[in-house]
């Protein structure tokens, strides 16, 4: 999917940064997009944060998300993740009480564009650029984490639908697939 946005694929009559906004202003308070061409996301009506220090990936959006936010915790997703599923994502955030970051593990990987953080994690994240450590993992080890199962996952989202993204144009395919069976899924 390389050159194309992938927030601004249409699945049927949505592009999926709608889908996103959408299911997550049913939860939370405040929506902060992470760009660094903040042009593009402006029409969505949100405050929209750049990296401090362009080009530090996905890390990089994370902390500027995090310095924005005026919540101590703050939901983390990616933009190419239409299927997020409600009851999960609440349940992640009651679990954020004595840790820094809620991190999902499905298929034994972390899901870091899944998380919840919490703003205890600015100072480790801007020690890790001093280091020119990008890697979004790379401050774990310094923060408190709970780490949730895939077992415990597939209680709320059985399909694992919430982690599908886009990467491919068979992705897109798929996505547009389920998509057609409506958006049951955001329950």
């Amino acid at each position: 999917m390389s050159g194309n946005n992938k927030a601004f694929i249409k699945l049927n009559s949505k592009m999926v940064i709608e889908m996103v906004i959408s299911n997550l202003s049913r939860i939370v308070s405040e929506i902060i997009i992470s760009a660094n061409i903040s042009e593009d996301y402006e029409q969505f009506g949100f405050p929209v944060v750049s990296d401090e220090i362009p080009q530090q990936g996905p890390l990089g959006g994370i902390l500027a998300g995090l310095k924005a936010s005026s919540s101590d915790a703050n939901i983390v997703v990616a933009c190419d993740m239409p299927f997020l599923n409600i009851p999960l994502l609440k349940f992640l955030t009651t679990q954020i009480k004595g840790n820094d970051i809620v991190i999902p593990v499905i298929d034994g990987k972390m899901e870091p564009l899944h998380a919840v953080y919490s703003k205890n994690c600015i100072e480790p994240i801007e020690n890790q650029f001093k280091e020119n450590n990008f890697k979004v993992i790379s401050f774990f080890e310094n923060v408190k984490v709970d780490y949730v199962e895939e077992d415990v996952i597939k209680m709320f989202d059985p399909e694992k639908l919430s982690f599908f993204n886009l990467n491919t144009a068979e992705d897109v395919k798929r996505a547009r697939e389920i998509y057609g069976w409506g958006e049951h899924y955001a329950k």
